[in-house]
């Protein structure tokens, strides 16, 4: 019956994808949900399917941030650097897992909602670095040029 849920949830963000153009990450998600349908079919239990959805939207959407960091104009089309742009559907999804576990299990998890606040720091300190001369001097320092 799990898998079902996740077969709602990839149809969900599907459609998503279809109603919001120019937004292509509910499509990359929607293929972490397939996934994790498939591994429930297979028999798995609801956590190490969310854990496929979690790991799959992150390795997707990191995917994507690849791809579409090589396009110029990309940086238009998200307000900015393409880490952030990418980066704030991902701590957006981590917002929404965070809110639904909660309400879920009626307990804060803590470690959770501390390691994404980092992750959304991190990201956008870096975006923000990124554009700047100091990161390109530090990657010159790093990569010896």
């Amino acid at each position: 019956m799990g898998w079902l849920v996740w077969v709602l949830v990839a149809i969900g963000l599907g459609v998503g994808e279809v109603l919001t153009p120019g937004l292509f990450f509910l499509g990359p998600v929607a293929l972490a949900a397939v996934a994790a349908a498939v591994v429930s079919a297979l028999g798995a239990g609801s956590v190490f399917s969310l854990l496929v959805f979690i790991v799959g939207s992150l390795a997707s959407l990191a995917i994507l941030s690849g791809a579409t960091g090589r396009i110029a104009q990309v940086g238009s089309i998200f307000g900015g650097h393409h880490w952030v742009g990418i980066s704030g559907p991902v701590v957006t999804l981590g917002l929404l897992l965070l809110a639904v576990r909660t309400a879920m299990t009626r307990t804060f998890d803590r470690p959770f909602a501390m390691g994404l606040a980092v992750y959304a720091v991190v990201t956008l300190v870096a975006g923000r670095l990124a554009v700047t001369s100091a990161w390109v001097d530090w990657a010159g320092i790093i990569l010896k040029r």
